[in-house]
């Protein structure tokens, strides 16, 4: 939130209360009306965003546009996103964002069988993945392979993306 604000040259002196909140007692606030906004950073779909739209006639707000486009293009952390209406009950239509990208971790301990089992499993049912959770819809083999790593990359999971590169 603290990029995105910079980038709309927004400092949190601009605002007259600001908490930091778990997840939860943010969408109670939002809801009794104490706080305005909130800022999410969830994967999609939410039970948080959902209970907002349902509990609260809440609205999921738009992030877009040049500032937002030169957020993406200045960081590998970010992607542009959109949450489809058909993610939530009470969307009423799709929704323009960023994302934040996701990284699974493991100790550069952990057993190599393992981890190339994970990974190997993961790419042999990528396709159902992405139609049984709407938020991997986008996810490519190539991409999880090279983008938005916060850690070096086990050597076994490199071999699991080889070997699926080698057969597709």
């Amino acid at each position: 939130m603290r990029a995105v604000m910079e980038r709309f040259e927004i400092k949190l002196s601009d605002f007259r209360f600001v908490a930091e909140l778990p997840g939860s007692d943010a969408i109670s606030e939002l809801c009794a009306g104490r706080i305005d906004a909130t800022v999410l950073i969830v994967g999609h779909p939410s039970a948080a965003i959902a209970r907002a739209l349902s509990e609260c006639n809440a609205v999921l707000v738009a992030l877009g546009g040049p500032s937002v486009d030169e957020l993406i293009s200045a960081s590998e952390d970010y992607s542009r996103f959109t949450v489809t209406a058909n993610t939530y009950e009470k969307l009423h239509g799709d929704v323009a964002t960023f994302a934040v990208r996701a990284t699974v971790l493991t100790l550069s301990t952990m057993d190599d069988d393992i981890v190339e089992a994970l990974v190997r499993n993961t790419l042999a049912h990528l396709d159902m993945l992405r139609k049984k959770e709407p938020i991997l819809a986008g996810l490519e083999p190539a991409a999880m392979r090279s983008s938005g790593l916060s850690a070096p990359m086990h050597p076994a999971a490199l071999r699991a993306f080889d070997a699926f590169r080698a057969r597709h």
